[in-house]
């Protein structure tokens, strides 16, 4: 519906890219000489970007597509296990990336389907240890994942969704800012970094107990949907028509 949108994803001499389609969901490129080096599933592709999973002292790939989210060997491409989850009208995407939180994964979409986590096991094939559409229900916005607690906005982009934080194991809302808007949000150390869709960007805690503003400024114009970027004290931000440099931030 809207192009492409998911981040490539490097692994030592691979990169996982998320294509989509009959021909191929997932493909690996050689990083040295762009040859393919394994196909994965016909799904059609999400716009949420493949993640890293470390479980069992193996290393996996989570790529959450239209039909849901596959855990795929990184090695060879073949598909380890499969947990469908979309929404029931075709005109709807999953685009917040998979969050790998207190051993379990975390998936969500909008559109009336929620959010569900994939509780912690050895196993390939996962079990929800709750889900529904009442707890964080991420539209195109990534959550985060801090002490075992996600913090996230909840809530169709268009109609104004919350920012809140729930606990990932059970699914309770600890606290919710009603209304916020839409935006991002990045982890850095106990601070979080909202980036909201108008350009304004908040520092809060990493607080599961309540919601604690520290700061907030003007990073960038309006339109800023893509995920920012924090390096050091550097924030990089893409609003409608410009890359914005902003520092520094603490």
């Amino acid at each position: 519906f809207f192009g492409f949108g998911s981040s490539p994803l490097l692994l030592g001499d691979r990169l996982v890219v998320q294509v989509g389609g009959p021909a191929a969901c997932v493909v690996a490129f050689a990083t040295a000489d762009g040859r393919v080096l394994w196909k994965s599933g016909t799904d059609e592709a999400g716009y949420g970007s493949p993640v890293p999973w470390l479980r069992s002292g193996r290393r996996d790939v989570l790529c959450f597509h239209r039909a849901g989210l596959s855990v795929i060997d990184p090695e060879g491409g073949r598909e380890l296990g499969r947990f469908p989850w979309r929404a029931r009208m075709h005109a709807s995407v999953n685009a917040a990336s998979p969050v790998v939180v207190g051993g379990g994964v975390f998936v969500s979409a909008s559109y009336a389907t929620g959010g569900a986590f994939l509780k912690p096991g050895d196993g390939a094939r996962r079990e929800p240890a709750w889900s529904g559409d009442e707890s964080l229900s991420a539209h195109f916005a990534t959550p985060v994942a801090v002490g075992g607690f996600l913090y996230g906005f909840h809530g169709r982009q268009e109609s104004g969704p919350d920012f809140r934080c729930i606990d990932a194991a059970t699914g309770k809302i600890q606290w919710s800012l009603d209304r916020a808007g839409s935006g991002s949000v990045l982890a850095a150390g106990r601070k979080l970094l909202v980036l909201m869709e108008s350009g304004e960007a908040r520092i809060l805690e990493a607080n599961p107990a309540r919601a604690v503003e520290l700061s907030r400024f003007q990073a960038s114009g309006s339109g800023a949907r893509a995920l920012p970027a924090l390096t050091k004290d550097r924030l990089f931000l893409r609003d409608r028509s410009h890359l914005v440099c902003v520092g520094p931030v603490r």
